[in-house]
């Protein structure tokens, strides 16, 4: 059995059994701790290069806000609704809020440094598994140079760990990724360090309790700790009821309640407070079918092709598996590994890039990689009979720069070009929830915004605001009403929940699409097959000059305008629900002046099938025809699409442009009138604002 000590400096001495003759060698303390410091080190490095905050952060954001203003845990003020998924995560930001520090900067900041301590822990956790060996020579300082070598292995996965692109990009997203990492391979270190002291089988009760109070996944692998606990009680006693008997007793007692009454009283704070057992996320993104199954496996595929060398690095470990004296440690891991992979693809994987889900489980993942490097050290070393602490570090240089710099490599381009994605996001969302202020304090009342990117739209806006996905709506979350000819087409969102009529039965004054004009999500492409949605609501043009932005929402029309009932209503006999998918088409490839022809032709199919009284059909054709050089045939399509809808403001945009060009007076006097009254914003396009 391996012993071990400490020094005064805290290294270890390990005991590694060479053919029945232990050899005691002194892990440098110091030394380990200065190679995991640099490790550290560059992991902060590389993660502060991304610079960004993720958009679904500025959700537990507001939540922390209307908590500390006398709103509850609520998303809007009297909607009791779970619309975040990490509840001491969000405890963490509403202390930060009571507080008063700048929940922006110090979300990322801290969520970066629990990064550093998921590193640590993954350095933990390899050392709890020690392999044995069985060294072929007989001389004893062979056997400790191969011993000090074997050390150098559990630096693997913390150096991977640092390597690698995903941890970087989620590290200073502000979310609770790294804290939930950070608990959870502590825990597993403390369960499988359990015979080293006592005490550690109470630690990991308590940091797997913390993991699962953090995210609902923790219970998954609470769930399997539990259960190779039960097969190991079995393999001891050797009949069922006795192994039920011992894991209801004593320690094993204390280890299921420190878990169940925790997560037992949050369940209950759930059913009183929101009304749903989970939280409301999870009935919005989750779902078992064919579809969410088919996104999961494409998610799966997508990590293991960017981290694991196309599943390679999962099947290397299972030579881990002959070695009796850690078979259950192993298998433990890979127990976790597989199932909360399993678990992943079932639920259609995550909405989010950059391959957050496996995060948690990536400590687990490399800890088994390292102890595979290492088995296959130990079989080098006797195959070649001679071994050194520079082979050892050979070996690990070679293996992990390659395998490190493949994954960093490998996956950069796309990482940056998802984060700054995401920085755009977020900047559009904060200027634009600020546009939303301004208007709400101008009109001195309450406003309703309909939208499907929330955070930092609803963080800065402070409007009443309907996320159309339902992750804080529990109406869409508990009962979409799908549309086949929309739920059927591929659209890039992995959220399929919707509700058209109940969003539009709110009256919301605007409704706001996160690609402007384009409807992209399936949400989004659901609201033009709704007669109401086109009567009620036009394309309104928005700038706000502070934060140098433009974009395009949809605002309710008036209510005189809406009782006075002379809007067109839809008379089409060859109308279907698919034309909306036709329209985001055109939009698609409008901006390549090559798809002109094709946009035409796609343009003329949309106005057999789409509404009568969808003016957008002839706005586009008018631009067509004006970049094609028919500028008769794009006026006409203009004015048409003004007859059918004398709120198109796109449309009356470009009649506005076409009679400053021409230096038509009326022409100018006439548009400019009819925009400064329905949507003065765009004026400033053409110089009269």
């Amino acid at each position: 059995m391996s012993k071990k000590k400490k020094n005064k400096y805290g290294a270890k001495f390990q005991d590694v059994n060479f053919q029945g003759s232990p050899v005691s060698v002194k892990r440098n303390g110091e030394v380990f701790f200065f190679l995991l410091t640099i490790i550290i080190g560059a992991y902060f490095y590389f993660s502060s290069l991304h610079e960004h905050i993720q958009d679904d952060t500025f959700i537990f954001l507001r939540y922390a806000q209307n908590f500390v203003h006398g709103n509850g845990l609520v998303f809007n003020p009297g909607e009791y609704v779970e619309g975040f998924t990490g509840f001491l995560w969000l405890a963490l930001i509403t202390i930060l809020q009571f507080l008063k520090e700048d929940l922006v900067q110090s979300v990322t900041l801290i969520s970066m440094i629990f990064g550093g301590t998921m590193i640590y822990f993954t350095y933990k956790l390899s050392t709890a598994i020690q392999l044995p060996f069985e060294a072929k020579t007989t001389e004893i300082k062979e056997r400790e140079k191969i011993a000090k070598g074997a050390f150098l292995f559990d630096l693997i996965p913390p150096l991977l760990l640092a390597l690698n692109g995903a941890v970087h990009y989620w590290a200073g997203s502000g979310m609770e990724t790294m804290l939930y990492s950070t608990f959870l391979t502590a825990g597993l270190y403390y369960f499988l360090s359990r015979d080293v002291k006592e005490k550690y089988f109470l630690y990991s009760a308590i940091y797997l309790t913390l993991a699962s109070l953090t995210r609902p996944e923790g219970l998954l692998v609470i769930a399997v700790v539990l259960m190779r606990e039960l097969v190991f009680l079995f393999e001891k006693e050797k009949s069922f009821a006795s192994s039920i008997k011992k894991l209801f007793s004593g320690r094993h007692l204390q280890f299921i309640l420190i878990v169940f009454v925790p997560n037992f009283l949050l369940m209950l704070f759930r059913l009183f407070y929101y009304g749903y057992p989970l939280p409301n996320t999870f009935y919005a993104k989750a779902g078992f079918s064919p579809e969410y199954i088919s996104n999961g496996f494409e998610y799966f595929t997508r990590f293991a092709s960017a981290y694991l060398l196309w599943g390679i690095l999962l099947l290397l470990p299972l030579i881990l598996l002959k070695k009796k004296e850690v078979f259950g440690k192993i298998t433990l891991l890979y127990s976790i590994v597989i199932l909360y992979s399993l678990y992943i693809i079932f639920i259609g994987g995550d909405v989010l890039p950059v391959n957050r889900f496996f995060i948690p489980i990536l400590p687990a993942i490399y800890v088994l990689l390292g102890k595979a490097l290492l088995e296959i050290y130990y079989f080098l070393s006797n195959k070649f009979k001679k071994s050194s602490f520079k082979f050892a570090v050979l070996i690990s240089f070679v293996i992990i720069t390659a395998l490190g710099s493949y994954t960093f490599l490998s996956q950069r381009n796309y990482i940056v070009e998802k984060e700054k994605l995401e920085k755009n996001l977020v900047e559009k969302m904060t200027a634009s929830g600020k546009w939303f202020a301004m208007k709400q304090n101008e009109a001195r009342k309450q406003l309703t915004v309909a939208a499907t990117t929330i955070g930092a739209l609803g963080y800065y806006s402070g409007t009443v605001l309907i996320d159309m996905l339902g992750l804080t709506d529990e109406t869409i979350a508990h009962n979409p009403q799908p549309i086949e000819e929309i739920s059927g087409k591929f659209t890039g969102w992995k959220e399929r929940n919707y509700n058209v009529e109940y969003v539009l039965s709110r009256k919301p004054d605007y409704i706001f699409f996160s690609t402007g004009l384009k409807p992209s999500a399936f949400a989004e492409r659901a609201l033009f097959t709704s007669e109401k949605f086109l009567i009620e609501y036009f394309n309104y043009f928005i700038y706000y000059p502070h934060e140098k932005i433009s974009t395009n929402v949809y605002k309710r029309k008036p209510d005189a305008v809406l009782k006075a009932d002379i809007l067109q209503q839809n008379k089409n006999p060859n109308y279907s629900k698919d034309y909306v998918n036709l329209y985001t088409k055109v939009l698609h490839i409008l901006p390549d002046p090559k798809s002109t022809g094709t946009a035409i032709k796609i343009c003329k199919k949309l106005k057999r099938v789409a509404p009568s009284n969808f003016s957008e059909t002839y706005r586009l054709l008018g631009e067509l025809y004006t970049r094609k050089g028919d500028e008769e045939t794009g006026l006409k399509s203009y004015k048409h699409a003004v007859a059918i809808d004398k709120f198109n403001t796109t449309a009356l945009g470009s009649l506005l442009g076409y009679s400053i060009s021409k230096k038509d007076t009326n022409g100018i006097r006439y548009y400019g009138y009819i925009l400064s009254k329905i949507d003065p914003d765009v004026l400033v396009l053409y110089g009269m604002n």
